[in-house]
């Protein structure tokens, strides 16, 4: 007998261009995350519930599938339903599509399982304050582990092969925070591209964060270029 499995699922983007750069991809965000950042973009996806048979999730990706060449996973938090995630990514590549996901690092060692078993093209680790200070990653995501996880989880990318991009989501009251994410990045040589999102106030869970001015292209391209003279590293900014 088939084995069912239940996805706690929250929505799919079938085309998607921004998910994966110079890629056109097919978008699976699952739900629930162990963090509450303050600025969280996707927090509806953190408290509901949507419980469906997996094959409900594989035919719609394969309803993209004529119009894209990859899937990204993300949330919520794709890694905290681990047996879910490896299901779905097994049967996108057997299906010839290439697999990536989102993630902020929480769970090593399920990053670690899915690299190891070459099951991912590539990773977008989403690093959410200084990983230098303690206090103000906690402060921002609201758990206590959340640095130490995201640092394990960077070494782990850091020393595979698979391609790799460090994003962080900026917003006016945390933007000394990239200097210090790329000043770590240049002190670990990370090959890969940092890339600085714009963050999108009005979408924040927190009223706080709701009521700042949303950064511009205009300042967020001198930003970028600011932090890649001062640390020499690949910053990009979309």
């Amino acid at each position: 007998m088939r084995e069912r499995i239940s996805v706690d699922f929250g929505k799919v983007i079938p085309v998607s261009t921004v998910d994966w750069r110079n890629k056109s991809s097919c978008a699976v965000f699952l739900n629930r995350c162990p963090l509450r950042c303050v600025f969280c973009q996707n927090h509806t996806l953190l408290e509901n519930t949507n419980i469906v048979d997996i094959n409900v999730v594989k035919r719609k990706i394969e309803d993209s599938m004529s119009f894209v060449s990859a899937v990204v996973f993300s949330g919520g938090e794709p890694t905290l339903q681990e047996k879910v995630l490896e299901t779905l990514i097994r049967f996108s590549r057997r299906n010839d599509l290439q697999t990536a996901i989102q993630t902020s690092g929480y769970y090593p060692k399920v990053l670690r399982k899915l690299i190891d078993s070459n099951l991912l093209d590539k990773i977008f680790l989403d690093i959410k304050a200084s990983p230098s200070n303690e206090n103000n990653y906690k402060a921002i995501t609201g758990v206590d582990d959340a640095r130490r996880n995201a640092i394990e989880s960077f070494n782990i990318i850091n020393m595979s092969s698979v391609k790799s991009e460090i994003r962080t989501t900026v917003f006016r009251p945390f933007i000394n925070e990239v200097y210090d994410i790329a000043r770590f990045l240049e002190n670990s040589d990370y090959r890969g591209a940092y890339v600085l999102q714009t963050g999108l106030p009005e979408n924040a869970p927190t009223e706080e964060i709701r009521k700042e001015k949303r950064i511009g292209n205009a300042e967020m391209s001198s930003l970028s270029k600011k932090v890649a003279k001062e640390t020499g590293i690949n910053v990009k900014y979309t």
